[in-house]
């Protein structure tokens, strides 16, 4: 493999070898920590930001809305009147939403009763349907 060049070195070898001296010696005394830094916190914010775009909430938001759900779905585990385990429970910036199939009218009522006891929630949406016997 004889080239101009020189033997056994590829054009794209050759070409790789100009523009790394030329970067060393354009860069030489070029400091790349601010930029690193800089980088570091453009990337950040930009997968901060993802987060929020994906949903239309913030981190927080999420979490709070899975701690009401959760303190909902808890509190409705825990009625001993009625059996309210069939609920779907979904919290969006702290309205909570039942939704699913309950035994009788005074359950559904029951249900809303108890999600709305909960710290945190701001309204009760109440989509449970009555079983028709």
């Amino acid at each position: 493999m004889d080239t101009a060049l020189g033997v056994g070195y590829s054009r794209s070898y050759f070409a790789h070898s100009l523009s790394d001296a030329w970067l060393y010696r354009h860069l030489r005394g070029f400091d790349m920590r601010p930029l690193r830094k800089l980088v570091v916190v453009m990337l950040t914010v930009l997968s901060l930001a993802g987060c929020q775009a994906m949903t239309g909430k913030t981190a927080g938001q999420n979490v709070d809305d899975a701690a009401l759900t959760s303190s909902v779905k808890t509190k409705l585990a825990a009625d001993k009147l009625s059996s309210l385990t069939r609920v779907d429970v979904d919290t969006n910036n702290g309205t909570v939403y039942l939704n699913g199939v309950v035994e009788s009218s005074d359950q559904r009522a029951r249900a809303q009763e108890l999600a709305s006891q909960v710290s945190g929630v701001n309204k009760v949406v109440n989509n449970l349907q009555v079983q028709k016997k």
